[in-house]
C-alpha cells in the first residue's frame, strides 16, 4: 500500500511536531498517516485511545501499514490499543509505563471539562512527549469544545492560555449566572490561530477523483409543530413525526432495494431500527451493544454483498453507534430517517459512504415531514454549521 501525496506530507508535518492535530475531513484516510507515523518514529510504548467499535480496525490499520501485529487492550504490547471507557480502568497501570506517544482518536470526545475521560487524559499526557490529537471534527457546535483538546495536546500556551482562550473566542459575556462562554467571537483569527496546530484538509482540495456528493430533501408528509420548549415537547414531537412519516419511509427504502441498489439508512430511536428490521428481515444492522466482530462481521457483510446470497443489501445504523469508524462505500444512496442535533455528526454519518474507494455520485437523502420537528432540527443545523465553517474556514 502506498500513501497519496498528502498523506505523505501530513506524515512529516507530524513527524516534525511534538503535539498536532489531525483533523482532515472524514474519509482521507487519517489513521494511515498516523500508523505510519508511528513506524517511522518508532516510539515505544505507544497508547492508542480510541472509541470501542474502532478498536478492530486500528490493529488492522496497524499491521496494514505499519506491519506490527498487536493485541488489543494488552498493556505489555509496544502500541496499547483501547477505547476511552476503559482509559481510567487501566490508568494506574499505564501511568507505571513511561509512555513515549499517546494517540487520541476522534478526540472531540475529550471536549466536555467535567467529564471522567477528559481527567485522565490530562492525568496520562503529563510528561509524554509526542500527542496527535485526531478527528475529522474538532467542534461539533461552538469554539469551547476546543479548549479541553487543545489543554490534553499541552498547546494552549499558543493561544495565550485557557482564560484568553475563552475570553477571545468563545463570545464571553457576562449572564445573571456569571460569566458565560457558550457562544462564538473572532472565529476569523481562531482559524488562523488553530493553523499553527492541526493538519486540515478536506476533500475538494485534494481528493479530485471523488465523485460529488449531492443532497435531495423528500417532504414524506405534512405536520403543523411549534418549536418546542422543553425536552419533554422533543420527545412528544418525535413520536408524533416518526408516527406519520415511517410508512412513507418504508415504502422509499422499499422502492430503492427493489432497484437491486445498496442502501444505508441512519436512525436514532432503537424502537425505529427494530421496526425497520422487521420489515426487512435480511438487514444488516450497526447498533450500540454489539461486539466488535458482530458489527465488522456485519460492515464486511454488507461490502461484499456481491458474494453473498441476500435478496437485497440493506444495513440500518444507529447514528450514535455508526458516525464513525464505518467504511460502506458499496452503497452510493444514504437515508436519513432522523437527524442529529449537531451538523458535525450529520457529516460524519454522511461520510460513511462518500470517501476514498467511492466510485458513484453520493446522493444523501432526508426524508422529513414538513412544518415539523425535522425542520427545526435541520434549521438549528444550519445555524451552527455556519459557525463551524467559520472556525474551519470551509465557507
Amino acid at each position: 500500500m502506498k500513501l497519496l501525496p498528502y498523506q505523505v506530507q501530513g506524515v512529516n508535518k507530524m513527524l516534525n511536531q511534538s503535539s498536532i492535530f489531525l483533523c482532515d475531513d472524514m474519509g482521507l484516510g487519517k489513521t494511515a498517516q498516523v500508523c505510519t507515523v508511528i513506524k517511522k518514529r518508532n516510539k515505544f510504548p505507544t497508547l492508542v485511545v480510541c472509541p470501542a467499535p474502532l478498536k478492530e480496525h486500528w490493529k488492522r490499520e496497524l499491521k496494514k501499514w505499519s506491519n506490527i501485529d498487536v493485541e488489543i487492550d494488552c498493556m505489555s504490547s509496544p502500541i496499547i490499543i483501547t477505547n476511552y471507557e476503559r482509559l481510567e480502568y487501566f490508568s494506574l497501570y499505564l501511568k507505571r509505563l513511561n509512555l513515549q506517544q499517546i494517540i487520541f482518536d476522534e478526540c472531540h470526545l475529550l471536549k466536555t471539562p467535567t467529564s471522567k475521560r477528559y481527567k485522565v487524559a490530562m492525568e496520562l499526557v503529563q510528561n509524554v512527549q509526542y500527542r496527535i490529537m485526531i478527528t475529522g471534527t474538532p467542534v461539533l457546535n461552538r469554539p469551547k469544545e476546543l479548549l479541553c483538546q487543545l489543554e490534553v495536546a499541552g498547546l494552549t500556551y499558543k493561544f495565550g492560555g485557557k482564560d484568553r482562550f475563552l475570553h477571545t473566542f468563545c463570545g464571553a459575556y457576562q449572564s445573571p449566572w456569571g460569566t458565560s462562554y457558550e457562544g462564538h467571537s473572532n472565529l476569523s483569527k481562531l482559524n488562523e490561530a488553530m493553523k499553527k496546530v492541526w493538519i486540515r484538509r478536506i476533500k475538494k482540495d485534494v481528493q479530485i477523483q471523488l465523485p460529488p456528493k449531492i443532497i435531495h430533501k423528500v417532504k414524506c408528509c405534512t405536520l403543523y409543530q411549534p418549536e418546542p420548549v422543553s425536552f419533554q415537547e422533543v420527545e412528544k414531537y418525535d413520536k408524533e413525526v416518526l408516527n406519520h412519516k415511517l410508512p412513507y419511509c418504508i415504502s422509499y427504502i422499499r422502492h430503492i432495494i427493489e432497484r437491486g441498489e445498496s442502501l444505508v439508512v441512519f436512525v436514532h430511536h432503537r424502537n425505529i431500527i427494530h421496526k425497520l428490521l422487521q420489515e426487512f428481515p435480511e438487514a444488516k444492522c450497526i447498533i450500540g451493544g454489539q461486539t466488535t466482530k458482530q458489527r465488522q462481521q456485519n460492515i464486511d457483510n454488507f461490502q461484499n454483498s456481491n458474494n453473498l446470497s441476500a435478496n437485497y443489501n440493506l444495513i440500518v445504523c444507529s447514528l450514535q453507534a455508526s458516525a464513525v469508524g464505518l467504511t460502506l462505500t458499496n452503497a452510493h444512496t444514504a437515508i436519513f430517517i432522523e437527524y442529529p442535533w449537531s451538523p458535525s455528526m450529520m457529516r460524519q454519518a454522511e461520510d460513511r459512504i462518500h470517501r476514498i474507494g467511492q466510485l458513484n455520485p453520493c446522493n444523501i437523502v432526508y426524508l422529513y415531514a414538513q412544518d415539523s420537528i425535522d425542520e427545526y432540527r435541520l434549521r438549528t443545523q444550519h445555524i451552527k454549521k455556519i459557525i463551524i465553517n467559520h472556525t474551519m474556514k470551509e465557507v
